[in-house]
């Protein structure tokens, strides 16, 4: 996954409690904020030690929904709201002329204190799917009181009781973000390192060696501690890096089924490797197949996606084709075709083709022509 990465990338310059400039992340974060989020994405969208499925799609929609807009939006604008102030973590105070509020904010508290208490039973239990899930209701729930007090109506203000209560409501905050960050810490190792140095708790490795990580109690955080420098955690993933990484996992040559740009003259004297026993043509298995579905790939300008029927003896099946430039999938739709039926399958641009269209290579830049049928071919049919 490329772009931003906790404690990197971006302009910062709304506190001095903030870098100016950070640097650009090295290939090392790199790695390590992609093993953070594919950590994640499995742990929390697959069962622990069952079968489960990925894509790419997937990775960037779970991402962006739990980590972008979610535990890493919570952090960003909480610590930004801080460090817009003195950079230093504010103190609670007793809002005693709204007590409703005060009484949210208990309980806001205690939920979340129960909730961690479940996040690590599930983890010891190793479910940790559930334990995610606590993670995700917590970051929301912390969210919903962000949004429910507006605390940036607050700021500011000259009235000492809407200053208390911001810096009430920020402090409540900042507390949930290090109780989250610490029960993410062996999910997130990477990032949770960055969230916690801008809370200004130093490094998060130590304190889980000193068990400060463990039997968390609200209030662990300790009003006028200093923030550290801020940077981004999680920024949002465009929909199209999906299909980056398909490309980048995947890279596509020239596809097996499209013809030669540079047309080869098979060496046909006796006893060369060009020969071929009958044994070797019978291992190839040449069906006669129907196109019923033809459609672009987006973003390969080279390929048609066909799914091809080779009657009712045999399952219908999806083949690449590097013929894109040269037929329109409209001409190709009922045309009876010769394809490799016994193929190994092979993945391009993140979809399996399972089989390869036969096509004769024409002219000097090898443009396809469909091998096909004067007479009716029953569907199935075998080549010999």
């Amino acid at each position: 996954m490329t772009g931003p990465h906790p404690g990197m990338g971006g302009n910062v310059n709304s506190s001095p409690a903030q870098s100016p400039i950070l640097a650009p992340p090295t290939k090392a974060q790199q790695d390590l904020f992609a093993a953070d989020v594919l950590r994640y994405f499995l742990l929390r969208e697959i069962p622990f030690g069952q079968d489960g499925t990925f894509s790419f799609d997937a990775l960037i929609t779970s991402y962006n929904a739990d980590l972008a807009n979610g535990y890493g939006n919570l952090v960003s604008r909480t610590l930004k709201m801080i460090a817009g102030q003195d950079g230093a973590i504010p103190a609670v105070k007793v809002i005693a002329y709204d007590p409703h509020f005060m009484a949210e904010t208990d309980n806001l508290s205690r939920r979340l204190m129960s909730l961690s208490e479940g996040f690590e039973s599930d983890l010891g239990a190793l479910s940790f799917a559930s334990a995610l899930t606590k993670a995700k209701v917590m970051v929301t729930l912390v969210d919903g009181y962000i949004t429910q007090y507006a605390p940036w109506k607050l700021i500011g203000s000259d009235d000492p009781k809407h200053q208390n209560k911001a810096g009430t409501i920020l402090y409540t905050a900042a507390e949930s973000i290090r109780i989250i960050t610490a029960l993410l810490y062996p999910i997130l190792p990477y990032a949770s390192a960055s969230v916690w140095r801008q809370l200004g708790l130093g490094d998060i490795e130590e304190a889980a060696r000193k068990g400060e990580l463990k039997d968390l109690k609200w209030g662990g955080l300790e009003p006028g501690t200093k923030l550290g420098p801020l940077a981004p955690i999680f920024p949002r993933a465009d929909k199209g890096l999906a299909q980056i990484m398909t490309d980048m996992e995947s890279p596509t040559p020239a596809p097996a089924e499209a013809p030669s740009t540079e047309p080869r003259t098979p060496n046909l004297e006796p006893g060369t490797s060009d020969l071929i026993t009958i044994d070797d043509f019978a291992k190839v298995d040449l069906r006669v197949a129907q196109i019923v579905v033809a459609e672009r790939i987006p973003k390969a300008d080279k390929l048609l996606r066909l799914e091809v029927d080779l009657g009712p003896n045999f399952p219908r099946r999806q083949i690449l084709a590097g013929i894109a430039e040269h037929y329109s999938p409209e001409s190709l739709i009922g045309r009876k075709v010769v394809i490799v039926a016994n193929l190994a399958p092979r993945k391009m641009r993140g979809l399996e083709s399972q089989g390869m269209v036969v096509a004769a290579s024409i002219g000097p830049a090898g443009a396809p022509v469909l091998a096909g049928f004067l007479e009716d071919v029953e569907l199935g049919a075998r080549l010999k």
